[in-house]
Parts: C-alpha cells; structure tokens; sequence
C-alpha cells in the first residue's frame, strides 16, 4: 500500500544484551516508512525519521556516571539532520543532553557537546555524517566528524546516564535520520579508526 507510513515502536539492540530502545505513544515514533517506501539516508541505508516535534525513543535503565573517576563512553552514529537548526541531544537524559550534535549557536557551523564541553566546525549538519564521540574516566571529552577530531577538551563533571533517551533534550527534539548508532560503556578510542572506515564503506563516506 504506498498510502501507507510506518513507525518504530522497539529499535531493537544488535548486541545481544537486550536495551532496546522503545516509544509506545505513536505519536512520539520516529517514522521508518514514509507513503508505502522505506526511509533511506544519501546511500540508501534504512534510517529512522524523527520530525523535531516530538520523537524520541529511550531506554528507562541507569547505565552508570560517565565522565572522571567513573565509566567511559564511546559512540559512533551514522546521522543526517534534516534540518540546519537547534542542537537537540543525539543522547541525553530526558531532560538533559550526554552528547548532541547540531548547529553551533547562530553560526549555522556544525557543533559538538560532551558532557560540558563544546566545538565547532565548518560545514552544515544537513550532510550525511560519520559521528564519534567519547567521555572517558579521565575527564577527557573528544569528538570526531568524517575521522577528523573537533573536539579535544577535559572535564571535571559527570553525567548519570539513568534514563537513554535519543533525539530529545527536555522539550527540544532532533528533526535527524539515524542510520546507525552504537554505544560502547568502554574506551573504544584505541579501535576508533577501524570502527570508523567499517562504517564509511558500509555508507559511502569519504
């Protein structure tokens, strides 16, 4: 039926530890079929559609405090934002953002945030993105874009990961398609390249 949208109740985990992330309220589901086809990004990958209203998807499980003295963080999302506007949290915490990627204040520039640290870097959100990102126990707070570090800073603050919410930060949502996202509670920095050219062969990214 090409009259037909679908949308993502459960994004199921590929790991084999079970945290899937879940919306139950429709209208709060990212969309995966838009008119009867399948959501893609720029090379054709399913992705999930969130329209920055009022999609997000979480997982209600305490992960732990990240950030000095306590756990590490390591993410790597495949991420196009639709739109060049707003910095959303990509993770948060409900109300508050672990780690969001977006526009750098009213530069239009791409701009990272870690815990409490923020870069910038030229170029627009809107392109298909390669996204790598780390809070580690000794306080360091990194983030890459396409391989290249943007952001190389320390910080003193934790975050209490107690409620995984993706694509929102208290009543501001992310209008992103995700194609990918992995979440490692480890240092992955040491893996980071290999991690990162898997995913940009697999997407197409130079």
């Amino acid at each position: 039926d090409n009259t037909v949208d679908g949308f993502v109740e459960t994004w199921y985990d590929q790991s084999g530890n079970g945290r899937d992330l879940s919306q139950p309220t429709a209208e709060n589901q990212p969309r995966i079929v838009n008119a009867g086809s399948l959501e893609v990004d720029g090379t054709g990958y399913p992705v999930i559609n969130s329209d920055g209203v009022n999609d997000f998807m979480e997982l209600v499980e305490n992960l732990g405090t990240y950030g000095l003295s306590n756990l590490n963080a390591s993410v790597f999302s495949i991420t196009t934002r639709s739109t060049n506007a707003g910095n959303p949290a990509l993770i948060g915490n409900g109300a508050t953002t672990f780690m969001s990627y977006g526009r750098y204040g009213g530069s239009g520039d791409i701009g990272f945030f870690v815990i409490d640290q923020t870069a910038s870097a030229a170029g627009s959100p809107t392109n298909l993105s390669q996204i790598s990102m780390f809070a580690l126990s000794n306080g360091d707070t990194d983030a890459y874009l396409n391989g290249t570090q943007e952001l190389n800073s320390n910080t003193s603050t934790t975050y209490t990961l107690n409620n995984f919410t993706i694509l929102r930060r208290g009543s501001s949502y992310a209008n992103s398609l995700i194609s990918e996202l992995i979440f490692y509670n480890t240092d992955q920095t040491a893996n980071r390249e290999a991690i990162e050219a898997n995913q940009a062969a697999a997407y197409g990214i130079a």
